[in-house]
């Protein structure tokens, strides 16, 4: 463009100019004796969306309203995302010189959830599924379960992602928040093992590092926690089958046990030193010993974090 000549902002090559504003106007807002029509009968979206919604109106049904347009392919297609009536994604090839439209593909948005509902039931078949809930507008799906009658009911949400492509729309339907879900799956778990008082605490952003991994793969996932609760003060080490949540303690260490094991691991007896007193900080599940030297009383403090090693398949620590 910058070849032309320009007179007061226009280009004077009338064709190039013609072209450069049809682009331009393309799929926003247009300043043109039609867009102020539109606008003074309360329709203020792009002529092109408009053209394309009549003609879903006209050929596909009365009550569909289009909400946006997803992509464009190098076809010169378009994804319509449409709403109400016959909502889904609807792929189509205007010609807007001619006003004549070709419909390639659709795919209802009652599709995309009845399909991704049949593959989601494969997950519950050890669950007693209460009710499901499904909403369009954010395209997300929230299945509420039971291990039996009478026993808690949780919620999980899953949300649709749509992929456009050249060759078509593709969706997989994931967690929406897998971490935060299973972790008050574990509380529930654990409340029902030991009692609805007990204080759950997971360490950090590393509880469930890499879970939605595991769930595609299909490996068991194991994470540690802290628990308090009456006289007890340990680390439960859960199990998760990350398909269906089912969650299983597979071992349980406590204070003193973990206390005697850094004993041994450090040497502090050996040293000449003895455990005063210890804090434990639940957020990054690293705990600070206060020592004391049995020779002259001088005092110092370590920490030590609190880990379970995937690896060995043990819990485990590490200096800081």
């Amino acid at each position: 463009i910058g070849d032309y000549e320009t007179e007061d902002g226009r280009l004077k090559d009338k064709g190039v100019n013609s072209a450069v504003n049809a682009v331009a106007s393309s799929f926003r807002l247009e300043d043109t004796p039609e867009a102020a029509a539109r606008a003074a009968a309360g329709e203020t979206r792009n002529r092109k969306i408009v053209f394309i919604e009549d003609w879903l109106k006209t050929n596909i049904d009365p009550e569909i309203k289009v909400a946006s347009a997803e992509n464009t392919a190098t076809d010169g297609s378009i994804y319509i995302k449409a709403v109400l009536g016959s909502g889904g994604y609807y792929r189509v090839k205007p010609d807007f010189e001619k006003g004549t439209l070709e419909l390639l593909n659709s795919t209802l948005t009652s599709t995309i959830f009845k399909t991704g509902l049949d593959k989601l039931k494969a997950a519950y078949e050890k669950r007693i599924i209460t009710g499901v809930k499904t909403d369009e507008a954010t395209m997300m799906i929230s299945i509420d379960s039971s291990v039996s009658k009478g026993s808690p009911t949780v919620t999980r949400t899953y949300r649709v992602n749509l992929d456009f492509s050249e060759d078509g729309l593709n969706w997989e339907t994931v967690r929406a928040d897998h971490a935060g879900e299973l972790k008050q799956e574990c509380r529930s778990f654990l409340s029902l093992l030991l009692s609805a008082e007990a204080d759950v605490q997971f360490s950090g952003d590393d509880a469930f590092r890499d879970i939605d991994a595991y769930e595609r793969n299909q490996v068991v996932f194991r994470t540690l926690v802290h628990v308090r609760y009456s006289s007890i003060d340990g680390f439960f080490v859960l199990e998760i089958d990350p398909s269906g949540d089912d969650i299983q303690a597979i071992s349980f260490k406590p204070m003193e046990a973990v206390l005697k094991e850094l004993g041994g691991r450090y040497g502090y007896s050996r040293k000449g030193y003895v455990i005063t007193g210890l804090s434990f900080d639940d957020k990054s599940f690293v705990l600070r010993l206060s020592l004391e030297s049995k020779k002259n009383g001088a005092a110092k403090t370590e920490d030590v974090k609190i880990l379970y090693n995937k690896e060995k398949m043990v819990i485990d620590y590490e200096k800081q």
